[in-house]
């Protein structure tokens, strides 16, 4: 069952546990396309981006897509868009579809010198309606899991150093070597974890296309995601499809009557779970739809970039008290892509499915150690 849990943190048993099918558990956690250190840095990035815009005399915004550089595409580009509207909103920005100056992005790897994992930045353009440049802003992104989300990554990260899981991220992107075995779809050889994608109550084939895995999925289909956990310890996952967490859309309030949209998933040790749809309330989805990007998930929540790909970030998942965690391409652009021009498929939101929930107890999450990248359409 899919469990709802904060990265790195002890959490507490509360709203939304397990989806029913296939032995689902959710727990509330923070788990949104992104890291803790992330929001953080996207909050500052806002602050920044408020205090330009009064100088220039502006109160509005519009913000675009966030990519890659071709070799590298932005598969998050719309989660980060939409952490990022929420900050300059909290700010008292106005983000509106049209406005005279525009904000339009890039993820960029950077040299950090010899002997040094590259780092890894967002840079962002503020633009008048001319595409002339009024100010570029520059925002670190450091967490291993935030950088493998963003590009796509499939692999596997071994405890340690932030430096030492950086380097091997990088490696590992430059040598990929995801595995599929049939319909299951693994970060690497001999990996605990896997993803399928069923369609039509069947697991759909899946194959390797310049070593990324790919499962054909045609507009009109719906399709469900089955996680599966064979190693001996329960796992929770970060699932993300074109970057917006599945519960981006819930509705179910917590005890102090917030509501959050930042839950994972909870699979069980030996055992596998199926999410069916975009979480809405009351233990029931909207199932996953392949349609026209204008009617996407992407789409309705007016953010544009490389889209058609799952992502599930697997960590493992202890109770409180027990051994602790270890140490731990799209075309360029200086404006916004209007999305009524972006004509590829994505993911949006089909027929009304029941998802019950569970709650589990307290758990200790380790640091992101699987990362499975699936694409389900073609560029």
């Amino acid at each position: 069952m899919p469990t709802l849990i904060s990265p790195g943190k002890l959490l507490r048993g509360a709203l939304l546990a397990a989806l029913t099918l296939g032995g689902l558990t959710a727990l509330p956690g923070r788990g949104e396309a992104s890291s803790a250190e992330l929001r953080k840095s996207l909050s500052g990035l806002a602050v920044d981006i408020k205090n330009r815009l009064a100088e220039l005399g502006h109160k509005k915004l519009a913000v675009g897509q966030f990519i890659g550089s071709p070799h590298m595409p932005a598969h998050a580009g719309p989660g980060i868009s939409l952490i990022l509207k929420r900050e300059l909103q909290k700010q008292g920005i106005a983000v509106k579809p049209r406005a005279d100056v525009a904000l339009a992005g890039e993820f960029v790897r950077l040299s950090a010198g010899p002997g040094k994992p590259s780092t890894f930045e967002l840079r962002a353009k503020l633009v008048d309606k001319g595409d002339r440049a009024l100010h570029e802003f520059h925002c670190g992104i450091v967490d291993p899991a935030d950088i493998a989300l963003i590009l796509g990554f499939n692999g596997s990260l071994k405890p340690g150093t932030r430096e030492d899981r950086l380097r091997e991220l990088w490696e590992r992107l430059g040598s990929p070597n995801a595995a599929v075995k049939g319909t299951r779809i693994y970060s690497g050889p001999g990996q605990p974890f896997a993803m399928e994608l069923v369609v039509g109550g069947s697991p759909r084939k899946a194959v390797l296309e310049e070593m990324m895995p790919f499962v054909k999925i045609r507009p009109g289909e719906s399709y469900a995601i089955r996680l599966h956990n064979h190693s001996n310890e329960d796992a929770a996952v970060t699932l993300a499809i074109d970057g917006i967490n599945i519960y981006h859309f819930n509705q179910d309030p917590e005890k102090n009557g917030s509501v959050r949209n930042d839950h994972l998933v909870f699979v069980r040790k030996k055992s596998s779970t199926v999410v069916r749809g975009w979480y809405r309330k009351n233990g029931k989805s909207d199932a996953f739809l392949v349609t026209k990007y204008s009617q996407s998930a992407a789409g309705k929540l007016g953010v544009t970039s490389d889209v058609g790909a799952i992502t599930a970030l697997f960590r493992v998942a202890r109770k409180k008290g027990s051994e602790p965690p270890p140490t731990v391409a799209a075309k360029r652009t200086g404006g916004v892509v209007n999305i009524a021009d972006f004509k590829g498929p994505a993911t949006g939101f089909g027929e009304t499915v029941q998802e019950g929930y569970l709650t589990v107890g307290n758990q200790v999450l380790s640091p992101v150690s699987d990362v499975i990248t699936v694409r389900y359409t073609r560029d």
